[in-house]
């Protein structure tokens, strides 16, 4: 996957790309996709900004990677959204603060990310 674009062409629904070694991703082509899983790969911000594009996720599972803040507001375009894993991406208070964006979420999870209380 050199160009990160495997899967461009492909109509798929589910993508399940876990645990590996991304670190380029652009699979805005897969308009199709409601449910993505490229949790404990390297997927930085701009990854997360080329993720924002899929308009038709319903679930996302970003955990384990490097998104931090900065993505976490890309990700927070995605208003389909209803399940999301952003554990281990030290998105801080201001990432958490993007999640509030989400109001379709009904399961977040947000584990070892430097949240703090205010």
């Amino acid at each position: 996957m050199e160009d990160g674009r495997l899967f461009l062409n492909l109509s798929l629904k589910e993508l399940d790309i876990s645990h590996n070694k991304i670190s380029q991703l652009d699979i805005g082509g897969i308009m199709s996709l409601t449910s993505l899983n490229v949790g404990w790969n390297k997927i930085g911000e701009k990854e997360a900004e080329h993720l924002s594009r899929l308009s038709t996720l319903t679930s996302l599972d970003v955990s384990d990677n490097n998104i931090g803040e900065r993505g976490v507001e890309h990700l927070s375009r995605l208003s389909k959204l209803t399940s999301l894993d952003v554990s281990y991406n030290s998105i801080g208070d201001i990432g958490a603060e993007h999640l509030s964006r989400l109001s379709k979420l009904t399961s977040l999870k947000v584990e070892y990310n430097g949240i703090a209380d205010k």
